[in-house]
């Protein structure tokens, strides 16, 4: 599951990003972190001034993420016919 929203609370705004594996395997917490751990945990908080939680429970990897307005555009809508030209 992924779901994102703006958070408007008196300040520029963040964009909100949850993302939540359902209905896999089991979760083991990984003993070491891997390289796409490490750019969550760190680009994120450290590059962007957002913050992270990235959590591994049992049922499923989750993820709550906010990044400053100044790092997303509202102005882009999202694609939704393919480009002409790529195959599926």
């Amino acid at each position: 599951m992924l779901k994102w929203r703006w958070l408007d609370n008196g300040s520029h705004g963040r964009l909100a990003i949850e993302w939540r594996e359902i209905g896999g395997p089991a979760v083991l917490t990984p003993h070491k972190s891997s390289y796409g751990t490490n750019i969550i945990r760190e680009l994120i908080p450290f590059e962007l001034g957002g913050t992270v939680e990235l959590t591994f429970p049992g049922d499923g990897v989750r993820c709550w993420m906010e990044i400053p307005a100044e790092w997303v555009s509202r102005a882009t809508p999202l694609r939704t016919e393919p480009e002409v030209g790529l195959r599926a």
